[in-house]
């Protein structure tokens, strides 16, 4: 399976015949060789590789070029001063990598994304249609929030499980659920979302007691965890961005959300339903197992909290081994990793306004 690469060094990405090459710093002078600049020694984490950030100084001059395979790249996330020449985005365009840039702070700047190679004036039409229509807008909105706030559920009862006492919480958020379910327009069903939404913050500061947790904000983020939350739901976001166009749904065309300018609200739809389960246990993994000091790890600029360079490759590195594990899928009878469950996910939503399957969205059982 392709892989995401995470660039949080400065330097330059050139184009080698069928490759691509890092080159670290401001050097560029002789061709790459594979051999002599192995992975283990950059700053660059790459999924399925773990960073040695231990190197030597002598070892970080000598090994100053990095050879990436392009088969191996699904997407490239720059968190550094990197340059890019004509050659290689014209290269990632055909091969369709988008390259996700962010900020100083880890705020998402914006993406070069290839040329959609997926162009339906059908499709389109298809997804326009499910959005002006108010019965089926509602029919596709309904199923998001539904299996959102399940998920969110799934994700406070595992840890009550674990002694944590949530119960008026999780009784709070069900019956949101079935409000949810038998909402009849699109704002009754975004209050049922806010109420149990906001239970559900709620509910975080029983699980992250000891770590000052006062609820959530951003825009900007006003402490570290929130600094955490809000990194970890712009990775997601990206991650169903891509996914859309991908396959060649409009992302701004949305059914829960409502439309914005410079936005992509489908994206915000489809990340809805995975952040509980996926960037929401990142964080309580990270912060619980204390592999993140959020104090150490942040930053104060402006009236806002962001994470440091350390702080943003651990949680980085974190989401990207979230993406990759794997459970057990009960209606595909067979494993499969989390970022696949975010594209069966996108699929399923164009095989319903296709018209070739009625929506089910998925709901964690864990």
């Amino acid at each position: 399976m392709k892989q995401y690469y995470y660039f949080f060094t400065n330097g330059k990405l050139r184009r080698k015949d069928r490759s691509l090459f890092f080159l670290f710093g401001e050097q560029e002078n002789s061709e790459p060789d594979e051999s002599q600049f192995p992975l283990e020694n950059s700053l660059v984490i790459k999924s399925q590789t773990d960073v040695n950030q231990n190197s030597s100084e002598d070892d970080s001059d000598k090994n100053n070029k990095m050879h990436i395979p392009i088969e191996t790249v699904e997407s490239i996330f720059c968190f550094s001063e990197i340059t890019f020449t004509r050659a290689v985005l014209s290269f990632l365009g055909k091969l369709n990598v988008p390259v996700f840039i962010y900020d100083y702070y880890g705020n998402y700047c914006g993406t070069y994304y290839p040329k959609c190679e997926v162009i339906s004036g059908e499709r389109l039409l298809n997804q326009v249609r499910h959005h002006l229509d108010a019965k089926l807008r509602l029919e596709i909105a309904r199923e998001v929030v539904c299996a959102s706030i399940k998920n969110m559920d799934s994700t406070l009862t595992y840890y009550e499980n674990r002694e944590i006492e949530l119960k008026s919480e999780i009784e709070q958020i069900k019956k949101m659920y079935e409000d949810a379910e038998s909402s009849t327009g699109i704002k009754r069903l975004m209050g049922a979302e806010g109420y149990a939404r906001h239970n559900y913050y709620d509910a975080w500061k029983k699980i992250l007691a000891d770590k000052n947790f006062d609820g959530r904000n951003s825009n900007p983020p006003l402490d570290p965890i929130n600094a955490i939350i809000s990194f970890l739901y712009s990775l997601l976001y990206n991650i169903c961005t891509n996914e859309c166009y991908r396959i060649g749904l409009n992302p701004a065309i949305s059914y829960v959300h409502e439309l914005g300018e410079n936005r992509n609200s489908l994206a915000l739809d489809i990340a809805d339903i995975f952040k509980p389960i996926i960037s929401d246990r990142v964080a309580f993994s990270l912060l619980n197992k204390g592999q993140i000091n959020e104090a150490e790890h942040t930053r104060s600029e402006a009236g806002g909290v962001y994470l440091n360079e350390t702080g943003i490759k651990i949680v980085a590195r974190k989401f990207d081994e979230k993406l990759r594990s794997t459970f057990y899928h009960r209606e595909l009878k067979r494993h499969i990793s989390h970022r696949q469950l975010i594209q069966h996910e996108v699929y399923k939503l164009l095989a319903h306004i296709s018209g070739e399957k009625p929506l089910k969205c998925f709901r964690a059982w864990w």
